[in-house]
């Protein structure tokens, strides 16, 4: 399993997002911790990251 970690920056603008958006950002680190390669692939000169 893996850790997310956030830097400060993140955390407080994140306490000024509306709760729906909150929930949504959430769900999909949660979906990215438990498979990290689920996410979109890189393309171009990101291809590999």
């Amino acid at each position: 399993m893996y850790i997310a970690r956030f830097l400060n920056i993140f955390l407080k603008q994140e306490k000024k997002l509306d709760a729906p958006i909150k929930e949504r950002i959430i769900n999909i680190v949660g979906k990215l911790l438990k498979d990290p390669y689920s996410g979109i692939r890189m393309e171009g000169n990101l291809r590999g990251y």
